[in-house]
């Protein structure tokens, strides 16, 4: 006569079956990696000589597009609004990608771009270089358990695991990227500096062999110019004039017709700089800005005018006797 077979043998039965049926779908299922008779799995993506021939740099993340090109003062902003670039974030991101390290490297297919949120990316990056070649690089999912996240480049067939990017691309926007200082020039490589008043000379600061002099070749305090040019290339503007309407346009055209004050500035390349800064204004149409609690600055390389705080006025109206 048969055994009828108890509960527990049925229960044991069923509960080894999930699990070669589970290992089975896993096995079929899972992410394959690229052995080493496949490929040769690289330390590095990026070399220092690939990010130095990028013309163009292109940032896309949840909090927007942001588009850069490299001029002949340095880099530009070109989207989502045009105004001068923050080269430390750029910098930054350059970095980035030249540390990127590889841990992984799995097959390139639809499922695995799925499963590691490729398809639609956390994080796109765009170099554009001078030979119209192009990287495109775009990151999915972030691991935090394994402390990693995923990766795809153009021109290789392979998705990538790396360890988690030591800057938050994820996390920049447009406030990381709008460089706000007005004067572009580094302070050690300036050379000379004059402040006209109108059309009269107040101001003459040029070196010469390593000693700073003022008019009639008069030797100045080297530590008080170096500390005026210092405050002088570090003003910044918390409102840059680039989206304004046509009253506000014709009104600033207005005040700098006759500036208060024009400086020129060469480098040591003998590049000359020109500076024209406004008398105090009076508020414009459609901004909201105090009464004649302002000035406008405007530089021959930026395209847009600064609005600077009646307070930085003094850096102006500085004379020979000051040093």
């Amino acid at each position: 006569m048969l055994k009828r077979p108890n509960t527990s043998y049925l229960i044991l039965m069923s509960f080894a079956l999930v699990l070669c049926v589970s290992a089975i779908m896993s096995e079929l299922f899972r992410a394959p990696t690229l052995n080493s008779h496949q490929a040769l799995v690289p330390k590095s993506l990026f070399f220092q000589e690939n990010l130095h021939t990028a013309k163009e740099v292109w940032l896309k993340n949840r909090l927007g597009e942001f588009r850069f090109k490299k001029g002949p003062s340095g880099w530009n902003l070109t989207v989502p609004r045009k105004l001068p670039a923050e080269e430390k974030s750029l910098a930054r991101i350059f970095q980035t990608l030249k540390n990127i390290k590889i841990k992984k490297v799995y097959l390139k297919d639809p499922l695995t771009l799925s499963s590691f949120s490729l398809d639609d990316p956390l994080i796109e990056v765009k170099l554009i270089h001078e030979d119209g070649d192009q990287d495109e690089i775009k990151f999915g999912m972030i691991d935090s358990i394994s402390n990693s996240t995923y990766l795809t480049v153009t021109d290789k067939n392979a998705i990538f695991q790396i360890d988690m990017l030591n800057y938050s691309l994820e996390k920049l926007n447009i406030a990381d990227f709008i460089n706000p200082r007005i004067f572009s020039q580094s302070p050690m490589k300036i050379t000379s500096v004059k402040i006209f008043q109108g059309t009269k000379l107040k101001l003459t600061l040029s070196q010469k062999e390593g000693k700073w002099l003022g008019k009639n070749g008069r030797a100045l305090a080297l530590p008080k110019v170096q500390e005026y040019i210092g405050d002088l290339t570090s003003l910044k503007s918390d409102v840059i004039l680039d989206e304004i309407p046509t009253k506000v346009k014709k009104r600033i055209d207005t005040y700098l017709s006759k500036p208060l004050y024009t400086l020129e500035i060469l480098d040591e390349m003998g590049n000359k700089y020109t500076y024209n800064v406004s008398t105090i204004i009076n508020s414009f149409p459609n901004l909201k800005i105090e009464r004649k609690q302002s000035f406008i600055i405007t530089a021959s390389n930026r395209d847009h005018p600064y609005l600077l705080s009646k307070k930085y006025l003094k850096l102006f109206s500085k004379r020979d006797r000051s040093f």
